[in-house]
């Protein structure tokens, strides 16, 4: 995409000027805790590749969200008129017109209900992927 004056902010804000309801997701992985592996040895976790975590607990901050999701949900999380769901893993946010309705019904075991609330209103939607490819694509879990 390239530099983009004022950043993306710019890009937000393009699309709430033309009446857009952005939905992104803004999970937190940091949150997760795993056993220790000399008490757990098989329970199905690759220490050999797993990160060490800070073991923090969510509070629901715009500045807990994993670099993974990028930067537009990151800066969408800072605007005063976003809505985050407080899954303490799977948290989304939702921007513009539509974003009450989109997130009203998740929860803890309804994680992606977001996308089910667009299909159930025959919202016109669209998935718009910057600088990955579809193997990064969340919906494809719904």
């Amino acid at each position: 995409m390239g530099k983009v004056e004022n950043g993306p902010n710019t890009i937000i804000d393009g699309f709430l000027d033309n009446h857009v309801t952005l939905l992104c997701p803004t999970f937190y992985y940091d949150g997760e805790i795993y056993p220790d592996e000399y008490n757990y040895k098989n329970n199905g976790v690759d220490y050999s590749v797993q990160r060490v975590r800070k073991k923090l607990s969510f509070y629901d901050d715009s500045t807990q969200i994993d670099k993974s999701m990028g930067l537009l949900p990151k800066t969408i999380l800072n605007y005063s008129q976003s809505i985050r769901t407080h899954n303490p893993l799977s948290s989304f946010v939702a921007l513009g017109y539509h974003a009450e309705k989109l997130m009203e019904s998740q929860n803890l075991l309804n994680v992606y209900s977001c996308y089910k609330n667009i299909v159930k209103s025959n919202l016109k939607s669209y998935i718009l992927l910057a600088g990955v490819n579809l193997t990064k694509c969340t919906p494809i879990h719904y």
